[in-house]
């Protein structure tokens, strides 16, 4: 086996930070420390209590960008019919939401209400509901099933798939 230097780095768990950390050496060679790595589309930390914090987080932003910018298209269109709003969520914003869903369980209740706001803005946006409203009325018109349990299927199910192998 041979390590590529170029593309190896190294990170360390814990409440450590990288001044307190000694050179790793590798043939002759030192690997780079990092804090905070992207790997497959997933974002790594290891200065926070949760190692995902900053995948949920940049997730998000991605979300609640497409969001905006999905129904910012009613002003050139006019209102946008339920039906069709629901089909741009789900091709457009539910990617990012679920996303890695698979290996990351949510521990984090913080970390997923940020995620579910975005959902529950583009409903209410979609339905043209206040903030206040009621969010069952939300799932029942629109067929969409709500974040946490969407989420809790996919790594459910993929838990399933993983053990049959």
């Amino acid at each position: 086996m041979s390590i590529n230097m170029i593309n190896s780095l190294a990170m360390a768990f814990g409440p450590i930070t990288l001044q307190d950390i000694r050179p790793l050496y590798i043939d002759n060679e030192v690997m780079g420390w990092v804090t905070e790595y992207t790997f497959i589309g997933i974002t790594y930390t290891s200065i926070s209590r949760n190692i995902f914090r900053a995948h949920y987080t940049s997730k998000e932003s991605k979300a609640l960008a497409l969001t905006r910018s999905t129904l910012a298209a009613e002003s050139y269109t006019g209102p946008l019919p339920v039906w069709e709003g629901r089909v741009l969520y789900m091709a457009r914003v539910d990617p990012h939401l679920v996303f890695g869903c698979e290996v990351s369980p949510d521990i984090d209740q913080n970390l997923l209400d940020k995620l579910e706001a975005v959902q529950l803005s583009y409903l209410r946006r979609l339905l043209r509901l206040q903030s206040r409203s009621m969010r069952a009325v939300l799932f029942s018109e629109t067929g969409i099933i709500p974040l946490a349990y969407r989420r809790a299927s996919l790594t459910l199910r993929y838990l399933a798939y993983v053990t049959q192998r």
